[in-house]
């Protein structure tokens, strides 16, 4: 949709670029989503669209030349809210089935 309303607005420009920002919302979308079991189908749901497009620019034109706009991707949450440290052996995104957020560090190795 943000790709989309790019190109609606006119917004494309050659001088332009673009930041993706990706809330820290696991454990929003894990409580209200069925789709959402884990970590890995949160990651599914960022990533696999945008690779999908990287495979085939057909698939979806307008995304296509949007991510060719897109600099960096920031993750997003609640800085002043304290963190869990991460333990030795972390789980596999398919494997975290936890329902509160992983810690900042786990987010930003998969990401």
């Amino acid at each position: 949709s943000l790709a989309r309303w790019m190109l609606e607005n006119r917004l494309y420009s050659d001088n332009v670029r673009w930041v993706v920002q990706v809330p820290r919302l696991y454990h929003v979308h894990r409580a209200t989503s069925p789709a959402v079991t884990c970590f890995q189908d949160f990651l599914h749901n960022v990533f696999h669209p945008l690779f999908k497009v990287t495979q085939d620019p057909r698939s979806d034109p307008a995304l296509h030349l949007f991510l060719q706009q897109v600099v960096a991707f920031d993750s997003v949450d609640d800085e002043s809210l304290g963190e869990r440290k991460l333990w030795k052996d972390p789980p596999k995104p398919a494997d975290w089935t936890a329902p509160h957020n992983p810690p900042y560090s786990y987010y930003m190795y998969y990401m």
